[in-house]
């Protein structure tokens, strides 16, 4: 049984259709919902612009954009009488982040799109199939991992 369900979003529209998926099987089985968005921590990805004047101050608007994001997305649950809803923000590698937090708060399943915002012209077959982080999220989960395929 379905106690709880984890849903990563990122803000595309392949991502909410996930959602939706996550959701619809999070009321039939009574189950709770946490909605995880992951900032990527700009120094700990070694990304260039992190020990530029203002890299810090971008990633904290980054980190503002998603939580309001997440704040919309629960508060919409929240009204179309979702029961038990709850928004998480978290800063680094998105693989290590949702795995990390379904692992530590037991999450029975993942909902994830198979594509979602980094999605593009990529060279590998694997990742025109599924994207990067839906395939790094599977081949690390602690726990069953729902994917709802997103039309490429």
């Amino acid at each position: 049984m379905l106690k709880h369900i984890v849903i990563p979003l990122d803000g595309s529209t392949y991502s909410e259709k996930a959602l939706s998926y996550g959701v619809e099987m999070a009321t039939q089985a009574g189950a709770s919902v946490s909605l995880v968005v992951v900032v990527p921590s700009y120094e700990t990805m070694n990304w260039p612009g992190a020990r530029l004047s203002g890299g810090r101050e971008l990633e904290e608007h980054h980190r503002k954009l998603a939580q309001d994001y997440l704040d919309k997305q629960v508060r919409a649950l929240t009204e179309a009488g979702v029961s038990e809803v709850r928004g998480v923000l978290r800063c680094g590698d998105i693989r290590h982040e949702i795995n990390d937090y379904a692992q530590l708060n037991n999450a029975d399943l993942i909902v994830v799109s198979t594509h979602g915002l980094s999605t593009g012209a990529h060279g590998d077959v694997t990742e025109r199939v599924m994207g990067s982080t839906a395939l790094k999220i599977l081949m690390s989960a602690s726990c069953p991992v729902l994917l709802v395929r997103a039309a490429v």
